[in-house]
């Protein structure tokens, strides 16, 4: 059921940025997103520009949600199903929540893409504080992997 009207210019493959947030988010965004963008059809959101209706549509009408792993990905729960794929930047020892979660909802697929941890905070290795690092060729691989094709 769509809340509203869908939202103008926003395609089906969705990365939610967190670079406005003061922590914890992509060291080497712009990197990652000019490829995102030009390469594989990804539309930049910051869901902090929209309300609860019209995050709700946009993620409705998407097929491929990508984000950090964390609040930004439960957004992915609004999605419709029809073999979805919910991808996950996280690093390696954070925890498996979002499994769980995922794990609830049918026809969503759970991908996880393991970054490095970049800026470290801290003694220890938590995430929740750092920032992450993507190789560009790594991310290239996963997603080809994950079945999401190039738009050229």
């Amino acid at each position: 059921v769509q809340i509203g009207g869908g939202q103008q210019g926003i395609g089906d493959r969705i990365y939610i940025s967190r670079k406005k947030s003061p922590r914890r988010f992509l060291d080497n965004e712009n990197e990652i997103t000019d490829i995102l963008e030009k390469h594989f059809g990804f539309q930049i959101l910051y869901m902090e520009d929209y309300n609860l209706c019209e995050k709700i549509n946009i993620i409705q009408n998407a097929k491929v949600v990508m984000s950090i792993e964390g609040t930004s990905l439960i957004n992915g729960l609004f999605m419709n199903g029809r073999d979805s794929k919910l991808i996950s930047l996280r690093s390696f020892d954070m925890t498996e929540h979002l499994f769980i979660i995922c794990s609830m909802f049918e026809n969503i697929e759970f991908l996880p893409i393991v970054c490095d941890i970049k800026n470290k905070v801290g003694d220890s290795a938590f995430w929740v504080e750092s920032d992450l690092y993507l190789d560009k060729d790594y991310l290239i691989k996963k997603l080809k992997e994950y079945e999401i094709e190039p738009i050229n």
